[in-house]
């Protein structure tokens, strides 16, 4: 009888949270222990809005943490200067991908304390099952940079993942000077990043790969099928200027706009068009930024190190390598800082 009752209890948390997640993308847990989500869903919205029709519903985002290390902008009970703050939005399968960022950019002595403050690195992810959740557990344990709320974590729930990287910015580190989110592939030229922010106000500013006129996919059959929307879906033919998703900063105060304008718009599936939205109905202009990202499609891997390291040399940030090159990246590019 106590086995029945425990197994109904389970079932009823997992309509629950997965309720919560976009119709376009449903995921069973196995085991995860449970947490009541209390997120509300205002009604669908149905109308035009700054010229896009959205059927996604709008998500306040109010979930519960799993792992919370808000201390990490914090210095004895007050705030510690912070320059940079990065937000890896990582998979929970990706342990060993977060072990190689730990060790190269995710370490915060490797970044020098200059006036303009410290640079700290935190890894964003949602609710998986329990044998991901034990290592899940331990790391943030070990290391003090996991931020986890209680959502389910997918690829559909991407939008939903950056808006938590956004929301924890915005609550627990808004005196940073600046906002890197990336994904856990991607690699930073941190010469370039240093070059690039240091000379930049820490107020109204965003760079990246600015992406202008993307065709919507229409064709579910095509290579790039995973991108397909329909047009009852979303009718227009081209997406509003958006930042790539691999990887962008933002000054603190975009990110909290961000933020406020996300939870009161309807989501969308693909999270760097979301920004992309977010940050047109709040009118910033997306400066591009020549060389600033280097996509590894088509694959531009030599086998040559030396035209490899002269290809990455160009580029603020490399993504879709393999832990190896991101390795071999950092080491050639990195600043010294003892």
């Amino acid at each position: 009888m106590a086995a029945c009752l425990v197994a109904l209890m389970f079932v009823l948390w997992c309509t629950l949270i997965s309720d919560q997640n976009s119709h376009r993308d449903r995921v069973v847990l196995k085991a995860v222990v449970p947490v009541t989500p209390r997120t509300r869903f205002r009604p669908r919205n149905r109308t035009h809005d700054n010229g896009l029709y959205l059927k996604e519903p709008i998500d306040d985002h109010n979930y519960q943490y799993f792992h919370n290390p808000t201390d990490t902008c914090m210095r004895n009970k007050g705030r510690a200067n912070i320059f940079l703050l990065i937000l890896v939005t990582s998979s929970p399968g990706n342990h060993e991908r977060r072990q190689l960022i730990r060790r190269t950019y995710g370490r915060n002595s490797s970044w020098s304390v200059e006036k303009r403050g410290e640079t700290k690195t935190l890894f964003i992810l949602g609710v998986t099952d329990v044998s991901g959740q034990v290592v899940i557990d331990d790391e943030a344990y070990r290391y003090g940079d996991i931020v986890q709320e209680n959502f389910i974590d997918s690829y559909h729930n991407l939008s939903r993942k950056t808006v938590a990287a956004f929301k924890w910015a915005s609550k627990f580190c808004r005196h940073a000077n600046f906002v890197m989110k990336l994904d856990d592939d991607v690699m930073l030229h941190q010469k370039r990043v240093l070059r690039l922010l240091h000379r930049q106000p820490a107020v109204n500013f965003s760079a990246g790969e600015v992406m202008i006129d993307t065709p919507v996919v229409r064709n579910a059959s095509s290579r790039e099928s995973k991108w397909y929307l329909s047009e009852e879906y979303y009718p227009n033919q081209t997406y509003p200027p958006y930042l790539n998703g691999h990887i962008y900063v933002l000054s603190s105060d975009l990110v909290e706009a961000v933020y406020q304008t996300a939870v009161q718009t309807p989501l969308f599936p693909w999270e760097d068009v979301f920004v992309g939205i977010c940050l047109q109905k709040l009118r910033v202009k997306l400066t591009p930024i020549s060389l600033f990202l280097r996509i590894n499609y088509p694959k531009f891997v030599v086998n040559d190190k030396k035209k490899m390291l002269a290809i990455m040399h160009h580029f603020l940030a490399i993504a879709d390598i393999s832990p190896y090159l991101m390795e071999m990246m950092w080491t050639a590019f990195r600043v010294r800082t003892s």
